[in-house]
């Protein structure tokens, strides 16, 4: 429907027009929503070409479009892309509504994420605890995204009980309503992630099938957040000594991120696991040929999530 609207928009006011790149903008981010990135990122880089030639650098329009297209970068865990945008994003919206308006918490958010993602841990949680402070004062939506990335980040840095209590509060925060089992996906996948690192292996998978079940009955698109809690499930099952099902759920991952980015840290993790697992099943060469794919990717990361699983002896 929407590629037939962008069609319309361009053949009535032209590749220029205001309309166009206003669709254009609404047809890229739902193929970033559906996991579609790549298709998502040209769309939404047409559109802002367009509505900055149409409204001016600064335009609140422009920091939509900005803040759009940083938010397919954050959806691919692109940190070099991603936070520059986010910076430019922000800014727009403090001058035309004020620093601490509503817009911004979800752009600080994710720009630590991608801060994380890319190594600087530190950074990300000063980002982190501050919205969640002040958005506890100022903001109308619930804390439950703010909370689950606070420990995710918390989890990536070594402090799993931290993160599971964090996804707890997150969890806890939802507010019932249409959207509230959508909601509750992300932080049980987390949840089920911080379990894993803690040894509970049993509880892990629980929480980590049922979370995936959720989202596969909402119908939501695989994205590496979302693969994050299936390498998790993978690993659980590994641990438990389900080497066959560990290669199905970790296979489906890797295959995804060797589609999205193959240079990827999160593509080296996804391979090294299902390696891993199988060599589990008694699958040597094929085990070894996935590690080995794996290790130029891991090589890219500087967290200690990745670093442990690097050379012949990474666990």
């Amino acid at each position: 429907m929407l590629e037939r609207t962008v069609a319309d928009a361009q053949a009535h006011w032209g590749p220029e027009s205001r309309l166009y790149g206003q669709y254009m903008q609404a047809l890229g981010i739902t193929y970033a929503r559906a996991g579609q990135l790549a298709a998502a990122r040209d769309r939404v880089r047409t559109a802002l070409a367009v509505i900055e030639k149409t409204y001016g650098a600064d335009a609140p329009h422009t920091g939509a479009a900005v803040d759009g297209l940083a938010f397919v970068h954050y959806l691919a865990r692109e940190p070099q892309a991603g936070i520059p945008l986010y910076d430019r994003a922000t800014a727009i919206v403090a001058r035309a509504m004020g620093p601490s308006a509503e817009p911004t918490f979800p752009q600080r958010m994710r720009r630590a994420a991608l801060r994380a993602w890319g190594g600087e841990l530190d950074l990300a949680l000063a980002e982190l605890r501050s919205v969640v402070e002040e958005y506890g004062r100022v903001g109308q939506a619930s804390l439950t995204a703010s909370l689950m990335h606070l420990g995710m980040v918390e989890r990536l840095a070594g402090r799993p009980a931290v993160a599971l209590e964090l996804q707890s509060r997150a969890l806890a925060a939802v507010r019932e309503g249409p959207t509230a089992e959508r909601e509750r996906i992300q932080p049980r996948l987390e949840r089920g992630s911080a379990l894993l690192a803690l040894g509970r292996h049993e509880e892990a998978e629980r929480e980590l099938t049922e979370a995936l079940h959720q989202a596969e009955a909402l119908r939501l698109a695989r994205t590496p957040l979302r693969c994050d809690g299936e390498v998790a499930l993978g690993r659980a099952q590994l641990a438990l000594g389900r080497a066959p099902q560990a290669v199905q759920t970790l296979r489906a991952c890797d295959e995804y991120w060797q589609t999205l980015d193959a240079a990827s840290p999160w593509a080296g993790e996804a391979a090294h696991w299902h390696g891993r697992a199988l060599a589990a099943a008694g699958q040597a060469e094929a085990g070894r040929a996935a590690r080995a794919r794996a290790e130029p990717a891991l090589r890219r990361s500087t967290l200690p999530v990745h670093a442990a699983l690097r050379g012949p002896g990474g666990r």
